[in-house]
């Protein structure tokens, strides 16, 4: 990407996590945000690059009201986010935004993911199916009917072409919802071939079987900074779900409320898994990020949904996301099949395409306004 004005918004997307990082701790220095660093111990980028979750601060260390923006929760998503939080610190519309309500950005959400283009972190978690309870970690029938199915040990033509027809069937007699649930739902299972469960750990969107450094880090964050806020509303950005050039506000919180509010907010665009008249892109999934804040802030009143833009259909999604699991645990990165598979999950959640970026800068940025704007009229 050739360097360009920083007024100009093509300029905010990065090529990779290091630039990425770069242009995200220059914006923030720049426009008077104080930053805090959380290295991820033990990992290196897949340049040598030191891997963390950057934070960026601005406004009043007092403020009540905070709008939160989150990236790269799902690593490989994160050139979005990290284009919106960027740009947002040189846009007019935060000169614009009340100066009495705190932005709390916090960048790379999952470093590891985002450095080696995986939708998941170091240890194979997906941290946005990481928030749950796991003294009662919930049970994903479907996911252990398709497990062998979703992730078989060989991807030869012969063996997608098997797999692809295979998950046809099971949509067919299971219904498209059922399906979408079953398999990126989220599922936490150990191996235990005598009770013919799968090896969860080595299966997509795995939800771990304890809090990840991404989970825990998280908290942590929110802790220390969050001790004077009553209102907080949470933007996690994210992409791959939904139709091209399209996004949508997906709001998987427990209450009407929550939803109603930010149904006032962003209108037709934002949707629910549980509440609200039009059906959800989303069918409701376990242990998200923003419902795990919801639920880690119980005397706040917490808003708040996933910014999701679309890219490629949805078969082509999974099938990427597939493919790179079978990359992991089975093929070679550096081998011409391994440099496919990692341009086929990069093109799944990065459309590098001007039209595409110049929407998803406009309305995210938009989107930030509005959150802005809609916590300001929060009757204390």
């Amino acid at each position: 990407m050739n360097e360009i004005a920083c007024s100009d918004q093509n300029y905010h997307f990065s090529d990779d996590y290091k630039q990425a990082r770069e242009k995200f701790l220059t914006a923030a220095k720049a426009n008077g945000a104080t930053i805090e660093t959380h290295v991820l111990e033990g990992f290196l980028g897949k340049d040598g690059e030191t891997l963390a979750t950057d934070v960026a601060w601005l406004g009043p260390k007092d403020a009540k009201r905070v709008v939160i923006t989150i990236s790269a929760t799902h690593g490989v998503e994160g050139f979005a986010g990290s284009a919106i939080q960027t740009g947002w610190f040189y846009s007019k519309e935060r000169t614009a935004a009340p100066d009495d309500i705190a932005l709390l950005a916090i960048h790379a959400n999952n470093p590891y993911g985002f450095s080696w283009l995986r939708r998941f972190n170091e240890q194979n978690i997906d941290v946005n199916r990481n928030f749950i309870n796991y003294e009662n970690w919930p049970a994903n029938v479907g996911y252990t009917e398709l497990a062998k199915t979703l992730c078989p040990e060989k991807w030869t033509p012969f063996v997608r072409f098997k797999t692809l027809l295979q998950l046809g069937l099971y949509n067919l007699k299971n219904g498209q919802s059922y399906t979408q649930k079953a398999s990126s739902g989220g599922q936490y299972y150990h191996h235990d071939a005598a009770k013919g469960f799968p090896d969860g750990a080595k299966g997509i969107f795995y939800g771990g079987r304890e809090a990840s450094w991404s989970r825990k880090t998280l908290l942590k964050i929110l802790n220390d900074k969050l001790s004077e806020a009553k209102f907080i509303t949470v933007v996690d950005i994210h992409t791959g779900l939904g139709d091209y050039g399209t996004h949508v506000e997906i709001c998987n919180l427990k209450t009407r409320k929550q939803f109603d509010i930010a149904y006032e907010w962003y209108g037709e665009t934002c949707q629910s898994p549980t509440f609200g008249e039009k059906p959800s892109v989303s069918t409701g999934n376990f242990g998200t990020c923003v419902a795990g804040i919801d639920d880690a802030f119980p005397g706040k009143l917490v808003t708040g949904f996933t910014l999701e833009y679309g890219t490629l259909p949805g078969r082509k999604v999974l099938n990427a996301v597939r493919a790179d699991n079978w990359l992991q645990f089975h093929g070679d990165p550096s081998s011409d099949k391994g440099i496919a598979i990692k341009q086929q999950i990069c093109d799944a959640f990065y459309c590098d395409n001007m039209i595409w970026k110049e929407y998803v800068y406009k309305t995210g940025i938009d989107a930030l306004m509005k959150a802005f704007n809609g916590i300001s009229k929060i009757a204390d």
